[in-house]
């Protein structure tokens, strides 16, 4: 494929509530086509071994100068011309996602095309974070509902657990529900989650630590509910099967190219697992790579709700949001997403231009 340069932005947003957030995004140029994706990091190592000066540095340094002297005939050879480098999965993904969309804008594709294709209409989920009181759930979950969301991804922690969820079972009796307790519950308090089954909840996610594959176990073989872990790596994917859950909620960022989610849910397949992609990046851009790829891929997708309108301007321009029977997936070549290019100017904080 042809690629005349490849740009880092940092990029400063501000919320709907008012407060601010940054991301870090590339894009791969030829000509007039342009690829975009978003490096999925925060700006501090306090929750992942990237974050925006690292994954700069290995980018600019040494990953985006590899690709621009030896470009890839097909973005599907991203990670074989990287192979040389380590680390950094985040980084190898959103620069392999770049060059996906620039190599199916330049042949007028869409990139579910290019990617193999996929269903159009995805169902998806809402993101229910712990409210000041119940009313106020309840009032996030209605709102999440009228803009297409079929399932109502609820956070619970420990006395923030089976009130939420009875609430919301009575008001809305036959919505999808998902607890998803991020691993804040101990093992002694197993009974309190094995009593949630009685609101009909879809699935428990991640009801204790990471590490406590035990108590996981247990827990699996002892619930009515489908247990269901995060998967950050290798190694989660590979404990999956021996905790006897039922479904994994995959970082998909993390496994560092299409090519191993491929293989992540090829794994699923094969180990009877149900699996979802994740997104968790800031910008509608990974919400939209997040469903291509679920698409692609045959996986479900994660919450994504949170993304249409928790900004008070994207750097997408507005077009692709979820309607009533679900979430189409953007038209168009390439991602089919426009990204707001005078905006985004106004909002980096810093760039770098990597060419030949």
């Amino acid at each position: 494929m042809r690629l005349d340069s490849i740009t880092l932005h940092e990029v400063a947003l501000t919320r709907s509530d008012g407060g601010t957030g940054e991301a870090l995004i590339v894009q791969a140029s030829h000509e007039e086509h342009h690829g975009w994706s978003e490096i999925a990091i925060g700006r501090t190592p306090w929750h992942g071994t990237e974050f925006f000066d690292s994954a700069w540095l290995f980018a600019s340094t040494y990953a985006i100068p590899e690709l621009i002297e030896r470009p890839p005939v097909h973005p599907s050879g991203t990670g074989i011309r990287l192979e040389r480098l380590r680390g950094h999965p985040r980084t190898r993904m959103a620069l392999e996602l770049a060059l996906w969309d620039l190599y199916s804008r330049t042949h007028a594709l869409p990139m579910l095309d290019a990617l193999g294709g996929g269903h159009q209409n995805l169902t998806f989920s809402a993101k229910l974070k712990i409210q000041d009181t119940l009313q106020d759930l309840e009032k996030l979950a209605d709102s999440a509902l009228n803009r297409g969301a079929s399932v109502l991804h609820v956070a619970i922690r420990p006395g923030w657990d089976i009130d939420p969820l009875a609430a919301l079972r009575s008001r809305f009796p036959l919505v999808r529900i998902v607890a998803d307790a991020h691993g804040s519950f101990d093992p002694s308090e197993s009974r309190i989650l094995a009593s949630l089954d009685q609101y009909g909840i879809e699935c428990l996610l991640e009801p204790f630590s990471p590490d406590d594959t035990t108590a996981t176990t247990l827990l699996a073989k002892n619930a009515d509910s489908n247990i269901w872990v995060r998967v950050r790596n290798e190694r989660d994917l590979a404990n999956a099967p021996h905790a006897h859950v039922a479904g994994l909620l995959i970082d998909g960022d993390a496994f560092g190219g299409f090519r191993p989610l491929l293989d992540v849910a090829t794994f699923c397949l094969e180990h009877g697992l149900l699996g979802a992609l994740a997104p968790s990046g800031a910008t509608v851009l990974s919400a939209g790579h997040t469903a291509l790829l679920a698409a692609a891929t045959g996986l479900d997708v994660g919450p994504l709700a949170h993304y249409f309108g928790q900004w008070g301007r994207d750097i997408v321009k507005p077009g692709w949001k979820p309607g009533k029977l679900g979430l189409d997936l953007p038209t168009g070549s390439g991602t089919g997403l426009t990204v707001d290019r005078p905006y985004l100017q106004r909002q980096t904080r810093r760039t770098e231009v990597i060419t030949a």
